[in-house]
């Protein structure tokens, strides 16, 4: 999954919600590319975007398996 930075987040949090409501039970894995920055996924700084992304994070209980890298993320 791509997110477009000049897109609206909602957006794109409502598309995960939509994919969210398809799981089933444990083992669901979502790759995306969400172009928002977070120390929570080992960036250098959070910024707005990131904040939110990390709020529905937790909110929907999900997990993140970034690791942390010399390389950016």
């Amino acid at each position: 999954m791509y997110w477009d930075r000049q897109k609206s987040i909602e957006k794109n949090l409502s598309n995960v919600d939509k994919i969210l409501k398809h799981r089933i039970r444990e083992g669901f894995i979502i790759a995306m590319v969400s172009n928002e920055r977070s120390t929570t996924w080992h960036d250098t700084t959070t910024n707005y975007r990131g904040k939110q992304l990390q709020e529905y994070i937790i909110n929907k209980q999900l997990g993140i398996m970034n690791e942390t890298s010399t390389k950016t993320t």
